[in-house]
C-alpha cells in the first residue's frame, strides 16, 4: 500500500493562488471591457451588431472559466477540510 502525503499549507496556498488567478482574470476582463466600450461607442450598424454577438459569446465563455476555477478552488478547500477532519478523527482514535 502506498502512503498518501499532503501538506495543508501547500493546499491552502494552491487555493489562494487559484482565487488570486480568478480575481486577476476578472480584473483584466473588466479592464478590457472598459477599453472596448470606448471604442464601441463609435461603432454602428453591422460592425456593432457583430461585436455585440461575439462579445456575448466571449463573456459567456470567460464567465464559464471563472465559474470552473471557482468551483475547483472550493472543491480543493473542501477536500483539505475533509482530510484534516479525518486526520483529527484518526488521531483521536489512538488516544
Amino acid at each position: 500500500m502506498s502512503d498518501i502525503v499532503y501538506s495543508y499549507g501547500n493546499i491552502e496556498q494552491a487555493v489562494a493562488d487559484m482565487d488570486s488567478g480568478v480575481t486577476n482574470l476578472k480584473n483584466r476582463l473588466e479592464d478590457m471591457d472598459s477599453q472596448l466600450r470606448q471604442l464601441q461607442s463609435s461603432w454602428d450598424g453591422r460592425a456593432k451588431e457583430a461585436y455585440e454577438t461575439s462579445k456575448a459569446k466571449w463573456t459567456d465563455g470567460m464567465n464559464g472559466i471563472v465559474d470552473i476555477l471557482t468551483n475547483v478552488s472550493n472543491a480543493v478547500m473542501e477536500a483539505r477540510q475533509s482530510a484534516e477532519a479525518t486526520d483529527s478523527r484518526n488521531a483521536a482514535s489512538f488516544s
